[in-house]
């Protein structure tokens, strides 16, 4: 904070090996809180250590992943911060508990429920994963296409990969989902 304070140290700069300020404080609120109060751009593109290899994450991203909660997404959005492709990914559990607020508010802010990542797929996808029904669900809601395919290369849809795994109240949801939509199964 020294150095910030006597103007050597650039706020919105790479500290070692690809890191930004946020990246290194990242799960801590009140050091993300003085970072934005200092200058940092919440849509500074980070390269070091992404979870996705196909591009940088912002600081808004690195929030999502890591704070899992509104309060600090909301503040990053007050501060200018932008929804990217990656957001929803971000937001989505790793393991246990689920984050369908954060999931609630970034659709709210305009993310796509059809986002698709390289190496991961469309976003419902990799919900009917790890996301659990609650998540599945609410993508379905706000627009996830239950018949985007997992790559071009392969054509299995959330309802198979459900299925393969054995996610049983997950494959009711999506087979009743079809039924109410009138889409037939391709």
């Amino acid at each position: 904070m020294f150095l910030q304070q006597h103007g050597g140290w650039d706020i919105n700069g790479f500290m070692s090996r690809d890191f930004t300020a946020l990246q290194v404080a990242s799960s801590t609120a009140g050091v993300i809180e003085w970072l934005l109060d200092h200058g940092l751009d919440p849509n500074l593109e980070c390269y070091g250590g992404t979870v996705f290899s196909n591009g940088p994450l912002t600081p808004m991203d690195v929030a999502i992943l890591y704070e899992r909660n509104t309060r600090m997404l909301d503040e990053m959005v007050s501060r200018g911060g932008k929804v990217t492709r990656h957001s929803l990914f971000l937001a989505l559990p790793r393991s246990g508990g689920a984050s369908i607020r954060v999931m609630e508010r970034l659709l709210d802010l305009g993310a796509d429920p059809k986002a698709v990542e390289r190496g991961y797929g469309p976003v419902l996808h990799l919900a009917v994963r790890r996301g659990g029904y609650d998540i599945v669900r609410l993508l379905l809601e706000r627009g996830a296409d239950v018949h985007q395919r997992a790559s071009p290369t392969d054509n299995r849809e959330a309802l198979e990969i459900a299925q393969r795994l054995g996610k049983s109240r997950i494959v009711e949801l999506l087979q009743s989902y079809i039924q109410r939509n009138g889409h037939e199964e391709k």
